[in-house]
């Protein structure tokens, strides 16, 4: 049987869970019962010197409205800040006949956010905005998997678009 001696809450039953345990020294007991019982005695440094904090899922929403309203007015794509969980970053941007309307390397929802602009080479006018309509992304970015490998995300969908 373990017992938790000082208490530090991380111990349930015979698994330690050391992951909401102040950095601290703690000590604990394994009582062996029967004819012949002892204990033995283990001091564990729990510290934060390798906590690794799990990724938040890439959400990608599939709706904006370009007036500039405050709402909705980029493509929003959430959790990409994360920079230890996501690198570069790729957004390319179609509309229904296949035409690139929109392409960033190392995206973000800040400076250079889709806001409902074309930036295509057969873009006539950029001030006026892309018409209201369904348009296709292509969302790529690098991650590290739990063994520590590069692995290439592609995501592809599509976004409406309201003026």
């Amino acid at each position: 049987t373990w017992i938790d001696t000082d208490g530090s809450g991380g111990l349930v039953g015979n698994i330690l869970n050391a992951l909401d345990i102040p950095v601290n020294s703690y000590k604990y007991e394994y009582k062996i019962g029967g004819n012949c019982p002892r204990s033995i005695f283990l001091t564990m440094n729990i510290n934060d010197d390798c906590r690794v904090l799990a990724c938040k899922s890439i959400i990608i929403h599939n709706a904006l409205s370009s007036n500039e309203d405050g709402k909705n007015d980029y493509f929003q794509i959430e959790n990409l800040e994360n920079n230890e969980c996501y690198k570069n970053f790729n957004v390319k941007i179609f509309n229904r006949w296949g035409v690139l309307v929109f392409e960033r390397e190392n995206y973000d929802n800040e400076g250079n956010a889709f806001r409902g602009r074309s930036e295509g080479r057969t873009t006539v006018s950029k001030n006026q905005g892309l018409p209201t309509g369904t348009y296709f992304y292509i969302v790529t970015y690098d991650t590290v998997d739990s063994l520590g490998n590069t692995e290439n995300i592609k995501k592809d969908g599509y976004l409406y678009l309201v003026k």
